[in-house]
């Protein structure tokens, strides 16, 4: 019933005098601060199908001169750019050997080295040496029609030697730094250490200078385990994971090869990560849980408090573009040639930056 005067000394308190107009400004302003708290929530993230009919993707790069996708299609045993949503192959003709993914595969990642080289690493069979190879784009550019490039034709290759039962097993993700492009192994590269670092070339110069980042053990009593991802944090450090004791461990390490931070994720098969370029945070795929985390804080005693984001199967591989939207490749049914996918997510770069403190490491 509206009330239309104020209540009399000594009526009860329930019995408040509203008027009409009293009720529309309250109606008004609950709704106005109903619809400024849903403007503060971040939106939900929405995912765009890029390519699809993949086999098997294990790795991609953008390449930063004419905008093209490159995938590494493990299944099939090539790199392919995407073009009008269709993989066309680029090169192909790699070695096919057994993988940890339950297929036959060669290429796993693909990456740029300066301006002019494409990087592909490999899987390897159980004995024998790998090698990274280097494709020169100049040459490749000019390919024209159905012209695809010989795997075993690369233009330039360093060759890692197998060195006894720890066998390099194979090349995994590349990232590229301000001065030389990163690669972690499949298993260590013991004795020589678990990082590959490979110097950019100058100018039209092959890239030579090829060495491992960090030692293959932490110290006398512990060694790196297969290191299954990399990537370069804001601040410069080369940040990899590796699983230990059926948990991903991410390491942050200078440039100098100094570990400055280890940190246990509690994810079970951290598969892939990338840093967001709007406010450096960074974003983790579990293979396990289907899902896709953000690091919230990583502390050396307590280990990583991550948030989970948003439900994505079979990721193998992560990478941000210059505005923010993400990209991944998704595996794939384990039975199917053609299952997997090329995915653009937008709306995960948008919240304010977690601190995340780096240092102490062990």
């Amino acid at each position: 019933m509206w009330r239309s005067k104020a209540p009399e000394f000594g009526e009860p308190s329930y019995g408040h005098w509203y008027t009409p107009l009293t009720w529309i400004v309250l109606i008004v302003s609950f709704t106005n601060l109903s619809f400024a708290q849903d403007s503060e929530k971040p939106a939900k993230p929405t995912t765009t199908t890029i390519a699809e009919g993949l086999n098997r993707p294990t790795g991609f790069a953008f390449d930063e001169n004419s905008g093209t996708v490159y995938l590494a299609e493990c299944g099939a045993n090539r790199i392919s750019k995407i073009v009008d949503g269709k993989p066309v192959p680029f090169i192909e003709g790699f070695t096919v050997t057994p993988n940890g993914f339950g297929f036959e595969g060669g290429t796993v990642d693909v990456g740029f080295c300066g301006s002019n080289w494409m990087v592909v690493s490999a899987l390897v069979k159980e004995k024998g040496d790998t090698s990274v190879a280097f494709f020169d784009m100049s040459v490749l550019n000019f390919l024209t029609g159905d012209i695809v490039w010989s795997g075993k034709k690369a233009h330039h290759k360093v060759q890692i030697p197998s060195r006894g039962k720890y066998n390099t097993g194979g090349l995994r993700n590349i990232t590229s730094g301000e001065s030389a492009v990163y690669i972690c192994g499949e298993i260590n590269l013991d004795p020589g250490g678990a990082i590959l670092k490979v110097a950019k070339p100058t100018s039209e110069k092959r890239p030579k200078s090829v060495r491992y980042l960090i030692p293959a053990k932490i110290n006398d009593n512990a060694r790196f385990h297969a290191s299954d991802c990399i990537a370069i944090s804001p601040e410069n450090y080369v940040v990899f994971a590796e699983r230990v004791e059926e948990q991903s461990v991410l390491n942050f390490v200078g440039e100098n090869g100094q570990i400055n931070g280890r940190f246990p994720t509690g994810l079970s098969h951290v598969t892939a990560f990338a840093y967001g370029p709007n406010h450096g945070d960074l974003f983790l795929s579990d293979f396990a849980t289907g899902a896709i985390y953000k690091l919230i804080e990583a502390d050396n005693e307590s280990g990583c408090q991550t948030e989970r984001v948003m439900d994505l199967e079979s990721v193998t591989a992560m990478k941000f573009n210059a505005a923010g939207e993400l990209y991944v490749t998704q595996l794939g049914p384990k039975t199917a040639t053609d299952g997997g996918k090329l995915l653009k997510i937008t709306g995960l770069d948008v919240a304010q930056n977690s601190e995340v403190e780096v240092g102490g490491g062990q």
